[in-house]
């Protein structure tokens, strides 16, 4: 009699073993995920100049030179503008079509250009890497001034007019 039972459960445990639902896997065993087909998308370069336009900046001594927002020029402290965020060191923003920010930045110093005192404007470069490609447009926030949209394929030597 113990016999049978010993082979009674012997077998009970064999099948329970066969129809578990760990799918034939011993337990503790993990399977791979599956792999992915979709190609990463390169990263980009976003480059350029942010523009201060000719009544909005003051400079050290014409083209080629230092620059600033009048609020932020180092003898004009009590003068403000609505451009005094667009600076050295002022943030970019690369954003995509829906709004989800890519990358940021950051402005490089002011560069008076122009041919005379009439035209002068203040130019700021920057250079955005690490900006995942594939948009159809960019947005580019400087500071706190609006935002500007780019087209995706015209990513180099872009200029941001301001003011």
């Amino acid at each position: 009699m113990i016999k049978r039972s010993i082979a009674v459960l012997s077998l009970i445990a064999l099948i329970a073993g066969c129809t578990s639902s760990s799918g034939g896997k011993k337990p503790g065993t993990v399977s791979s995920p599956a792999t992915s087909t979709t190609a990463s998308i390169a990263s980009i370069v976003i480059s350029g100049k942010v523009v201060l336009g000719n009544g909005n900046i003051i400079t050290d001594n014409g083209t080629g030179t230092a620059c600033w927002a009048y609020g932020n020029a180092p003898a004009l402290v009590a003068h403000t503008t609505p451009f005094d965020d667009v600076k050295e060191g002022a943030q970019i923003v690369v954003t995509s079509t829906t709004g989800e920010t890519l990358a940021l930045g950051t402005l490089g110093a002011g560069v008076a250009a122009g041919t005379s005192a009439a035209d002068y404007t203040c130019e700021f470069p920057f250079t955005v890497s690490s900006v995942p490609g594939g948009q159809t447009f960019y947005g580019i926030k400087v500071a706190g001034q609006p935002a500007k949209q780019i087209p995706g394929n015209d990513v180099t030597d872009v200029q941001i007019d301001i003011g």
